[in-house]
């Protein structure tokens, strides 16, 4: 059928594409139904990395995946792409935590999930679920209802169940091929043919199979930029990290119920610490303008003061801020340090 496009909404140039990732696995779910959803999040980094570095994209990885931090996202941000991955179920419903209790999981609708977006509508929704595409006779399925429901949205998601593998690698090339201004017909090819997986099962619901839906306005001059200072090589870091997906729901948890801005991890040596300091650097980047990690070993630092000296000179070095910063910050550490409370987050090894 045909439908009422906004001509401008295609055509227009973004400063920058926004795509928000929900990580929907409640540990109540992870126990019964554990999925590898951080190498997913891994692979939708790398897709778009050199995008990420240029400054054309900016990815928001959500795992509190429940209806009031979603609703709040939303309100304050508008997303071009939303990608839900996680587990779905029949009838049409999405597996979100419990906004009492996290580690439980609670069914969203499709009208409530429809009713987050009413107001800002994404240019693509990505169902990276089990059988979100996949209909009865009695209900039609969660994709087409968002699609019939959103005029300017397109919509993938999966017909039947796809296993890890598919589901993360064809996330992987569905970004590549997004970045690379393929057709939107064109954006699971790759994936069909290299992952040698069954066709038809996901599928993209398009009103307009020849848009191009990466629109964002190449910027002149501008060269890569580092989001992550002093980490290291991440690549070598995020290939050794072993899948711990329950400590990572768990520190966003405890952040989110307290007022302290650290977290501190002790243990033995050898049981990967270090990695998990790194890995958290990474995963977090889309909450923080920008993120430094620092192995105080290797730099002798022994007190809070040379650290905030050192914070201050890899900012410097890198241009993120001047000498007139650096005078402001001394002054109002010195004169007020009840102010001196940025938004910071620290994670500290023992």
């Amino acid at each position: 059928r045909e439908r009422k496009l906004t001509a401008d909404l295609r055509k227009k140039q973004k400063e920058k594409m926004k795509i928000l990732v929900i990580v929907s696995m409640p540990l109540e779910t992870f126990d019964k139904s554990p999925l590898d959803l951080l190498k997913e999040v891994q692979l939708i980094y790398g897709a778009l990395d050199d995008e990420l570095k240029k400054g054309n994209v900016e990815v928001y990885i959500e795992e509190r995946a429940n209806i009031n931090t979603i609703k709040k996202l939303v309100a304050e941000n508008h997303f071009d792409i939303v990608h839900f991955t996680g587990h779905g179920e029949e009838g049409g419903y999405l597996i979100f935590e419990d906004e009492r209790n996290p580690r439980k999981e609670k069914f969203i609708s499709i009208e409530d999930f429809a009713s987050l977006f009413s107001f800002r509508q994404p240019e693509l929704f990505f169902f990276d679920a089990c059988e979100t595409a996949k209909g009865s006779e009695y209900q039609p399925s969660l994709a087409f209802e968002i699609y019939r429901n959103f005029e300017n949205s397109y919509v993938v998601a999966n017909l039947e169940t796809v296993s890890d593998r598919e589901a993360t690698e064809g996330a992987k090339y569905f970004y590549e091929n997004l970045k690379n201004r393929r057709r939107v017909a064109e954006l699971l090819k790759d994936a069909r043919i290299d992952l040698d997986m069954d066709w038809w099962k996901t599928v993209i619901f398009a009103s307009n199979p020849e848009a191009v839906l990466w629109n964002v306005e190449e910027k002149e001059g501008k060269g890569k930029e580092e989001k992550i200072l002093k980490i290291g090589d991440i690549q070598n870091i995020l290939e050794k990290y072993v899948y711990r997906y329950k400590l990572i729901r768990r520190t966003t948890e405890i952040l989110d119920k307290t007022d302290k801005n650290y977290i501190a991890f002790y243990g033995i040596g050898g049981t990967g610490k270090t990695y998990l300091m790194k890995y958290f650097s990474w995963f977090y980047q889309g909450r923080f303008k920008n993120i430094l990690y620092f192995d105080l070993k290797d730099e002798n630092i022994d007190t809070v003061e040379e650290l905030l000296y050192r914070i201050l000179e890899v900012l410097y070095d890198s241009g993120k801020i001047d000498d007139d910063a650096i005078d402001e910050l001394e002054d109002l550490r010195d004169k007020n340090p009840k102010r001196f409370k940025r938004r910071v987050f620290k994670l500290l090894e023992e």
